[in-house]
């Protein structure tokens, strides 16, 4: 069975932020602004390292993800933190291995969440960094319990994903 990409998945960038945004976006846009400049001091060189590093940190559920966003130097240090705090590591991280990355935000079984969603030259994955088991990369269209709200890129670009 052949399968298409949803074109929600993909995204349509946004040159600025309004009313019709997410509530949340302009904070997101500004924690991932300043995490950019903040790579954090875990060297990783392999995204196996990636992988280990966020296995051996404590995922903490929050009632509100933008409340208190830790940016890469001190999640490293306190290893543990939100959804948006272990994907925004991880984004800055995928972002340093060469990966066209994404910190994405939306749901995950209706609920907000936050993940990496990695851009293959052919299909998107989903980087689940809160996964506490061995941790992989699923194929976007594979994961209908995600739903994407808006995600950021590398260069601070901006995405709505609309269904």
């Amino acid at each position: 069975m052949i399968k298409t990409l949803e074109p929600y998945w993909l995204g349509i960038p946004v040159r600025s932020l309004d009313e019709a945004s997410p509530t949340h976006a302009a904070r997101v846009l500004e924690i991932a602004e300043r995490a950019a400049k903040s790579p954090g001091l875990v060297p990783i060189s392999f995204p196996l390292e990636l992988f280990r590093f966020l296995r051996g940190c404590r995922y903490l559920p929050a009632a509100d993800l933008f409340e208190h966003v830790l940016l890469p130097m001190e999640f490293e240090r306190r290893r543990a933190g939100t959804a948006l705090d272990h994907a925004l590591w991880a984004w800055r991280k995928c972002i340093d291995l060469g990966e066209d990355a994404r910190l994405t935000v939306g749901t995950y079984h209706q609920e907000p969440h936050a993940w990496v969603t990695i851009y293959g030259e052919t299909e998107p994955f989903v980087l689940e960094t809160t996964h506490k088991g061995e941790l992989e990369l699923l194929q976007a269209w594979d994961q209908w319990l995600y739903e994407p709200s808006f995600s950021i890129n590398a260069n601070l670009h901006y995405f709505e994903h609309i269904r």
